[in-house]
Order: structure tokens, then sequence, then C-alpha cells
């Protein structure tokens, strides 16, 4: 660190920016998507596909195999499903409606 840089460290609590990782670049910009487009992406097809595959590809409430989607049971980590897959599940078109109409 230079002179200038280190009074500004010292005197103002400037702190240089952190250079961020390709991956946290990459969830940024994911997390930035309309979520009808995030959801067009092959990012969530991805993930989609590893939900489903957990969960046996059946509604996880009603036990069906048709018309199933995948439920963000929080959002807080959007554009980094893959290492919170635990925050997601395999539910059915209806099972999934009704959850959204009780919320």
């Amino acid at each position: 660190m230079g002179m200038i840089s280190s009074f500004y460290s010292n005197v103002y609590g400037y702190q240089r920016k952190k250079k961020r990782t390709k991956a946290q670049r990459l969830v940024s910009k994911r997390r930035k998507m309309p979520y009808r487009k995030f959801l067009l992406s092959a990012y969530w097809q991805e993930v989609r596909e590893l939900v489903l595959g957990r969960d046996g590809s059946r509604c996880k409430l009603c036990a069906t195999a048709s018309r199933l989607e995948v439920h963000h049971i929080v959002y807080d980590h959007r554009g980094d499903e893959k290492n919170h897959l635990h925050e997601l599940v395999t539910l059915c078109h209806e099972c999934h409606s009704r959850i959204h109409a009780a919320a």
C-alpha cells in the first residue's frame, strides 16, 4: 500500500474494493435478470433437473408425477441455487399454485 492510499485508509477509513470472483459475478448477473428470463436460463434448467432428480420426479405434497415445477421455499439465494438446493422443492402445478395463493 502506498503512502497516499495508506493516509486515506487511516484517516477516512478508505478501503479498496475487493475483486469479486467469476462465480460471484455470475450470481450477481443472475439475480439482476427478470425472474421470467431467469426461469428460462440454462442455469435454472440445470438446477431444476437436479431438484427433480433428488425428489424422485414426484410432487413432495401429493406425490403426483405430472406438471412438475420447482418451488423456491425462500428466495435468499436466488442465482446461487446450486449451493442451496435444500431451499428448493418439487411440486406439481396445482400444489405450487395453492402455496402461492395461501401466501
